[in-house]
């Protein structure tokens, strides 16, 4: 996976050779590993007759990876300059240095919204475990400080620290708890906000939270098969809760609150897991797009209510969710905010919905279905990692069925919108992409590409590893007969 490169100039791989004598001796399989997940978002440095002057480590690990082309960056250095410029860049990077409280938070936040993005980096969970213990042992009582100083401060953190662990043993798990009022003021804010700042914003994501606290106890399971940590069990950890409340307190986040703890402390443990609930904004951009005013859209998936949230924002006029586990939550919510008119629910899983019920009613099918087993809400027989043990009996029992009850649904020339990606579930990959799109063309729909979800920022701003992740959204319409 080649970057697009600076100056546009790619060479092959087979015209290129090491700078002999390089003095450097890195890691080519930390380069590789960050290849594959990352792709070549810098060019080498790289002289006419094909010398690599810089990143020679790069030019290894893309040759065992199979790779034809690279991208680089030419130079027409004489022998010396070029030999002064690889010492130039290699010792500019040595001569660096972390600190050590920014460096586990990152690290921290980086392993809180996705592990394998941490081993792409070429950190272990060992290494994260590590940098934890040496925070945690780095927190003294601070000395006496001048109170002209900017950073005087009356009680220590670990005064706070204390005091906020002895809080929340006894007023418990923080979950979302925002009033009716405070929910329909998020909601408005949502809809008040422009279409170009959708994407981004994380305005009443906290709204779904509040009615659903089960997904604070639901199971994701990483690529080796073994299980995360709920953010319930960490809290229940004296060590855990500790460690947690450090750092909420160290990130960039601002005050420890009990949103922050719960969404960023407890997240960032080493070996801790949320399941994710869908980001409204991007849900109410789709929905502006899509759905027609006073339209009915489909969710065929209503997980934790990210996108009902998103519906409510928008000029839609009937949400139906499919759910056989999360409609007591989204129904509550309805009631809640008194807008039951507006929402139809099927506690059922989407395979087991007759598409007679649906036929024809829908303007728009906006979804994202489980991860076969990546993420265990419950362990009702209903769940779709429960009913399915295999990939290939998830794809025809769970997938096909989904996409053929969107098709009868959506009325002709509407489209349909799957937020879904590819897995490894005990290092196997499971192809949920490509799965979809064949499920879609099957069911009788006209595939139209991909949108790009962005699921937030890796890091806090200013970092070198400020990237947006992102997953895709599969497009399909229901051409006319």
């Amino acid at each position: 996976m080649i970057a697009e490169p600076l100056l546009g100039l790619v060479r092959p791989v087979a015209e290129l050779r090491t700078l002999e004598g390089n003095p450097r001796r890195g890691d080519v399989q930390a380069v590789k590993r960050s290849l594959q997940r990352f792709g070549q978002r810098k060019p080498i440095v790289v002289r006419e007759d094909g010398t690599v002057i810089a990143g020679n480590h790069t030019l290894l690990a893309a040759i065992e990876l199979g790779w034809a082309e690279i991208a680089v960056v030419g130079t027409d250095d004489d022998d010396a300059t070029a030999k002064a410029y690889a010492l130039a860049d290699n010792r500019t990077s040595a001569l660096g240095s972390f600190d050590a409280t920014d460096l586990t938070l990152m690290a921290a936040e980086v392993h809180a919204f996705d592990p394998e993005l941490l081993e792409a980096a070429s950190f272990t969970e060992a290494d994260l475990n590590k940098l934890l213990t040496g925070l945690e042992e780095t927190r003294v009582d601070g000395q006496e400080q001048d109170p002209a100083d900017s950073s005087y401060s009356v009680f220590t953190e670990e005064q706070i620290a204390r005091s906020a662990f002895e809080h929340f043993r006894r007023t418990g798990f923080p979950y979302s708890s925002l009033s009716a009022h405070e929910c329909m003021q998020a909601i408005n804010r949502l809809a008040q906000t422009a279409d170009e700042n959708l994407r981004n914003t994380v305005a009443a994501y906290r709204v779904a939270d509040t009615f659903h606290p089960r997904r604070f106890s639901a199971i994701c399971t990483d690529a080796s098969g073994g299980v995360f940590l709920t953010p319930l069990e960490a809290f229940e950890s004296d060590k855990l809760l500790k460690r947690a409340i450090n750092l909420s307190m160290s990130s960039r986040a601002g005050a420890l609150t009990g949103t922050s703890l719960a969404s960023n402390g407890l997240t960032m443990v080493s070996g801790t897991r949320a399941a994710m609930n869908f980001r409204p904004g991007f849900a109410l951009l789709m929905y502006r797009r899509f759905c027609p005013p006073g339209g009915t859209a489909l969710d065929t998936s209503m997980g934790f209510g990210g996108r009902l949230v998103g519906f409510l924002a928008s000029s839609g006029g009937l949400y139906v969710g499919i759910d056989p586990l999360t409609h007591d939550g989204n129904w509550a919510m309805a009631e809640a905010l008194g807008v039951t008119d507006r929402v139809e629910i099927h506690a059922s899983p989407a395979e087991d919905v007759d598409p007679g019920l649906l036929a024809g009613r829908c303007d728009f099918a906006f979804t994202s279905p489980p991860y076969f087993g990546k993420e265990r809400y419950a362990d009702e027989p209903t769940q779709s990692w429960k009913r399915y043990q295999d990939g290939a009996a998830w794809r025809t029992g769970f997938l096909e069925p989904m996409m053929r009850l969107q098709f009868a649904a959506l009325k002709d020339g509407a489209v349909a919108a799957v937020n879904i990606a590819d897995v490894t579930i005990k290092k196997q990959v499971y192809p949920l992409e490509k799965w979809t799109v064949q499920a879609g063309e099957t069911a009788g729909f006209r595939y139209l590409g991909r949108e790009v979800f962005e699921l937030g920022h890796v890091v806090g701003q200013g970092s070198s590893l400020d990237e947006m992740r992102s997953e895709p959204v599969f497009m399909f319409r229901k051409e006319a007969a």
